[in-house]
């Protein structure tokens, strides 16, 4: 009888097919940047196209929705549990 194999890890093992035949792989934060840059000119093609109309709050609405608070500066703590 054959020995009980750990279940494969697709993504993990898409990067290492990746890395062995010097493949560049994007990081999270290419990814994140490309995923943003691609929703802001979705949004300016709207604006363009004029199906999407930006314009400033009312002194009504502005008074229903407040500003929020900004979180305190400096680095962000990691929960561990």
């Amino acid at each position: 009888m054959a020995p009980l194999l750990a279940p494969v890890n697709c993504e993990i093992d898409a990067l290492l097919w990746n890395l062995e035949r010097g493949i560049h792989v994007k990081s999270l934060q290419d990814r994140q940047r490309d995923e943003r840059e691609r929703k802001l000119a979705d949004i300016q093609r709207q604006i363009e196209q004029g199906t999407l109309v930006v314009r400033k709050m009312t002194e009504e609405e502005r008074q229903a929705n407040p500003p929020r608070p900004r979180p305190a500066g400096g680095p962000r703590q990691r929960r561990r549990g």
